[in-house]
């Protein structure tokens, strides 16, 4: 059955940043290639870990919790932050039981260290790909992959494939068609309704009602007055087959910043709608 819920709930407004385009900068030299799921000794709350995508192309990630459902969390656009921005998040992951992998996409850095420099907007799918494929060497069960922004993108991309099996996918104020708004983004991370409706497995999209990006809030095409992502998550979620949800804030946060920065009730409401996902399905 189709779930839609629009949330009516007071936030704080505040300008959103760009999610899925722009040019990398210069990022500090990586360490030697590692082999696939190499990992170091723990510290923090998680062990840091590294695996390989199919093109040979490494990522650096932290592996939170010991279940046997695996929750991948891919991070929106964010140099400097990436798997960063989770850190909030985590936490309520690890508690219910759930085993969570952060990691930095190729080309972006976090606060301790880089992945790959060799990056890529149109490879990240590949990048949430390795990251399923790593969560399976780890003995999980059942996996889900949470992608926000940008990291939707990968997640949704990665889901379309045969051989990828996960049980079920989250996306976060993902943008429906990158390459029609930002420059440098191909055609094949479009979110097209031929392409959703590849997807199988249970999917769940949320957006805020008032996230909203403006010329000189975030790299646009020339001619784009605007990208406002509850309208593509509706989109998106009336192309896609069942099983699918819908879930709609009245906020203006954008990205993980959804279940991690908004004020507490959008934080209750969003973290609310994806425990019940991840809980229905992990249960099928």
């Amino acid at each position: 059955m189709k779930l839609v819920l629009v949330l009516a709930l007071i936030s704080l407004a505040i300008a959103t940043t760009a999610c899925s385009d722009g040019s990398q900068g210069s990022l500090a030299d990586a360490e030697a290639t590692a082999t696939k799921t190499a990992s170091l000794p723990p510290r923090a709350g998680y062990r840091p870990v590294r695996f390989s995508a199919a093109d040979g192309v490494y990522m650096v990630g932290r592996l939170w919790g010991t279940g046997d459902v695996g929750v991948i969390l891919a991070h929106g656009f964010s140099h400097g932050l990436a798997q960063d921005g989770w850190l909030e998040f985590v936490p309520a992951l690890v508690s219910r039981g759930y085993t969570v992998l952060t990691f930095n996409f190729r080309g972006f850095c976090d606060s301790e260290g880089c992945s790959d420099r060799r990056g890529g907007l149109g490879k990240n799918w590949r990048d949430a790909m390795a990251a399923v494929e790593f969560m399976q060497t780890r003995g999980a069960k059942k996996i889900f992959l949470v992608g926000a922004s940008m990291g939707g993108l990968a997640v949704l991309r990665a889901a379309r494939m045969p051989e990828v099996d996960v049980a079920g996918v989250v996306s976060l104020s993902t943008p429906q068609f990158p390459s029609k708004y930002y420059t440098g983004e191909p055609e094949a991370n479009d979110v097209t309704p031929a392409r959703v409706r590849q997807i199988d497995e249970p999917k769940l999209f949320v957006a805020g009602t008032k996230e909203l990006q403006l010329p000189g809030t975030a790299p646009l095409r020339p001619g784009v007055k605007s990208v406002r992502f509850a309208v593509d998550a509706r989109r998106m979620f009336d192309a896609a087959e069942e099983p699918k949800e819908l879930v709609l804030v009245d906020s203006s946060f954008h990205s993980s910043d959804l279940v991690t920065a908004a004020p507490a009730d959008i934080v209750r409401q969003t973290r609310a709608a994806v425990f019940r996902f991840l809980s229905e399905n992990s249960r099928m």
